[in-house]
């Protein structure tokens, strides 16, 4: 499906195709984080070069490096939960949200009996405002 880039978004449309990308694959760096953390370290079949290696070093900073990649992004959900806590139920994810405008549209509180909920354009406009706190967390622009 086509993806409309609006006039009023924060950020330019290579930055918002950057946190999208990111935020594509948030399961796999909280793995990858886990995996740094609690797993075995990976043999890589010897010292090629003339330098002593040292692991430890290694380690720290890629387990820094995805860290504050998560912080970024769980600081932009909390954000997002505060400025929506008024207008969605208890439970509201936000980053399920950015996914899937049918559960962005089910987690808002109806007024009424007649009331259908946000509108597909609200979720877009979501979507952008997400796309920039995650950014300016990141430090991406």
């Amino acid at each position: 499906m086509r993806e409309y880039y609006p006039q009023y978004a924060e950020i330019s449309k290579d930055v918002y195709e950057q946190v999208k990308g990111i935020l594509r694959g948030y399961d796999r760096i909280k793995k990858e984080r886990l995996d740094l953390l609690y797993g075995t370290p990976h043999k890589n079949g010897g010292n090629r070069s003339s330098e002593p290696g040292n692991p430890t070093e290694q380690k720290a900073l890629k387990l820094e490096s995805i860290s504050a990649r998560l912080e970024g992004i769980d600081q932009a959900c909390i954000a997002m939960r505060g400025d929506y806590s008024k207008k969605t139920s208890y439970e509201f994810d936000p980053l399920r949200a950015f996914w899937n405008y049918n559960y962005f549209n089910c987690q808002h509180i109806r007024r009424g009996s007649n009331d259908n909920g946000p509108a597909y354009r609200t979720w877009l406009r979501y979507r952008f405002k997400f796309a920039a706190a995650v950014a300016t967390n990141l430090k991406l622009f």
